[in-house]
């Protein structure tokens, strides 16, 4: 029997969110008549608010629940859980389908109610809250590999499995607005320097000289996306390109930074989402890995990956080399450079 209402659970980080997001076509062309539900956490959650092809998107209010801890308001997270959980049992779920693959997730998946639940590579033991789990092959590279060993898993054709953002008229108007006001009437380039780990992040005084090298020859301005977090760093690669690059970081919101990278005419970063989102838009883009190499198959011809391999490469959460990240400084300047010329040239 096909399953009539569908309750996806993908919480976080944003850039794991973007690569997921492919699940929704599958789903879609494969039960057209579902009711379609993802739960996500907030900071995510304006990526797929727009979407055409879900039908609702549920918040997990984690951050709020975590001050009312921190507060010591123990009955207060009580009843906001019993609302949440309500909440989700009212909504009837049949299929729940575990993405996140954790022991939180899997507790949501089981307060849900719904009957069926697989879980992706469920760990922490959630895999004893599951019906089914898919594993998870990590030697495969393409981009969003594990989602799309879970929709095979789960016997559904997954196509040609593009990301699929979608961005609303406010967000156009956000760019058109900004570029008049920027004076930026050429193409210009989206630099996406910054991650949440240090160890993901290509060495600070690379980035103003890129800009300067990416004014001179291809006379094209640059773009600091980020955060309001990364805002001081941001500003300082501003001052060091000589005029070349302007800060957006903290300016612009989520989804005002992926229409900014969407109508970039090139796209350089490190592994974080917005690298992930120049791809899912078909800007030529160079991600450049170091203590993470989620991938290196994008299926598009118009994406360069830069990655060094070390002896204790890829570290994740873990780095070894007392903050040098050789894998990250032994990628050079004209290295970049030379892919991003590449890709411009054949665009």
């Amino acid at each position: 029997m096909e399953p009539r209402n569908i309750l996806i659970i993908k919480l976080s980080a944003i850039g794991d969110v973007v690569m997921a997001t492919p699940v929704i076509r599958v789903l879609r062309n494969a039960y057209p008549g579902a009711r379609l539900t993802w739960l996500v956490e907030e900071a995510s959650s304006g990526l797929l608010c727009t979407n055409p092809l879900l039908d609702e998107v549920m918040v997990w209010p984690k951050e709020a629940w975590k001050g009312l801890f921190r507060a010591r308001s123990y009955m207060a997270v009580l009843r906001e859980a019993r609302l949440f959980t309500g909440a989700l049992r009212s909504r009837r779920f049949d299929l729940v389908l575990d993405l996140q693959g954790f022991l939180k997730s899997g507790l949501i998946a089981m307060l849900s109610g719904a009957p069926e639940r697989v879980g992706l590579a469920s760990r922490e033991g959630s895999r004893l809250l599951m019906r089914k789990v898919v594993p998870w092959d990590r030697s495969e590279r393409r981009i969003g590999a594990q989602y799309h060993q879970f929709v095979r898993g789960l016997g559904l054709d997954p196509g040609d499995f593009r990301m699929d953002i979608a961005l609303g008229e406010k967000e156009e108007v956000f760019v058109r607005d900004f570029r008049r006001a920027r004076g930026l009437s050429g193409p210009y380039a989206a630099l996406c320097p910054f991650s949440s780990k240090p160890q993901k992040e290509w060495p600070g005084e690379r980035w103003p000289r890129l800009a300067m090298l990416l004014a001179e020859r291809y006379g094209m301005h640059s773009l600091i996306l980020g955060g309001s977090a990364d805002r001081e760093k941001a500003l300082r690669i501003e001052e060091r390109s000589r005029g070349n690059a302007f800060c957006v970081a903290g300016e612009a919101t989520l989804k005002e930074s992926a229409a900014l990278a969407k109508h970039a005419s090139l796209l350089v970063g490190g592994d974080t989402a917005l690298t992930h989102m120049g791809i899912a838009f078909q800007v030529p883009t160079v991600a450049v890995f170091g203590s993470t190499f989620p991938y290196d198959d994008t299926g598009l011809a118009g994406t360069a990956i830069i990655y060094k391999g070390f002896g204790c490469s890829p570290c994740k959460r873990h780095p070894v080399c007392a903050g040098d990240f050789p894998c990250l400084s032994a990628i050079g300047v004209e290295e970049v450079l030379g892919a991003a010329s590449r890709l411009l040239e054949a665009a």
